[in-house]
């Protein structure tokens, strides 16, 4: 077996000791391991070494906000403030029952009640202005963001089942994935040199492309047809990574674990090994590394893009 050489603190294995002596000079190799290099932490636990990064990150994470923001609240407003909470939460509510009635009907209904829908979302909005206008507690403000928030991903998830209801659904996608439409031997020796030549990000871009172009062949031998850059049964909504939405057999719902792109990456290598006997290692760091890539490489919105297109 030919001998491996790993950098650790850049997540990078060759078997070839001219590759990992090139890595050695590498500015990435430099600034990784550098003695005074500096890390930043957000209070969500989340680290990074650049300071734009971290700023970036901080003025989106909940956490983040919550910790620069005052939460010194006035007790005299706090009866109001509960009252006001609890009316909002109570629209909220029958908004998502509403939701789920529309999922249950035909398309044609479907169709009728979403402009209902909208209708009353528009007079939520309003309230939740309204809400927001009225009340100087932090809190109650924080939960009306938060409530707008669910129904977003409930609108989100009306459009996919609406947009893409004979998506295959992951946990079949992932079976054939494993069986009949498994990586064949150039597919898993070209995500093997990906691997070797350009690191994890190399190895992960290739994994992408290669999953979105086998769901694709899923789905056209069941003769369903989606524009190939949106044929995967996953997509990211959510900037912090937090949460996707994902195509189960009972429809597109919400996931905040990773579950199902962990045994695609265990699939994967295992194919790799089958066919060439090398393995492929990725440390924790390393596999987070390739799910980011692989969410952020199906956003939602190249998806609301692709059907907006074909409609104007």
């Amino acid at each position: 077996m030919n001998k491996e050489y790993v950098c650790e603190s850049c997540d990078f294995v060759s078997n070839n000791k001219y590759h990992y002596q090139r890595h050695l000079t590498t500015k990435k190799h430099e600034l990784l391991n550098s003695s005074d290099k500096n890390e930043y932490t957000c209070e969500c636990g989340r680290k990074f070494r650049h300071k734009s990064s971290y700023s970036r990150h901080r003025n989106a994470c909940e956490n983040g906000n919550m910790s620069m923001s005052t939460t010194n609240n006035s007790n005299n407003n706090s009866n109001n403030n509960d009252a006001l909470l609890e009316h909002v939460l109570k629209m909220n509510q029958n908004t998502l029952q509403i939701m789920s009635e529309l999922q249950k009907n035909n398309s044609d209904q479907q169709v009728k009640n979403f402009d209902n829908f909208l209708k009353l979302q528009e007079k939520q909005t309003e309230i939740f202005k309204e809400a927001i206008k009225s009340s100087n507690n932090t809190t109650t403000t924080t939960n009306v963001q938060l409530n707008n928030s669910v129904i977003n991903g409930q609108k989100t998830i009306q459009f996919l089942n609406q947009n893409l209801p004979d998506m295959i659904d992951i946990d079949t996608f992932i079976n054939n994935y494993k069986g009949d439409y498994h990586l064949n031997e150039n597919e898993t020796r070209t995500l093997l040199e990906s691997y070797q030549l350009n690191g994890v990000k190399g190895y992960a871009k290739c994994l992408s492309f290669f999953l979105k172009d086998n769901c694709n062949r899923q789905l056209k031998d069941k003769n369903i047809e989606y524009p190939k850059k949106i044929s995967f049964p996953l997509t990211l909504t959510d900037s912090n990574l937090r949460s996707i939405k994902v195509k189960t057999e009972n429809g597109w719902g919400t996931t905040t674990d990773d579950q199902a792109l962990s045994r695609i990456i265990i699939i994967s290598n295992d194919q790799v090994y089958l066919h060439h006997k090398t393995c492929i290692y990725l440390p924790e760091n390393a596999k987070n590394t390739v799910l980011t890539y692989i969410k952020k490489d199906n956003p939602f919105q190249k998806i609301k893009n692709s059907f907006t297109s074909i409609k104007d």
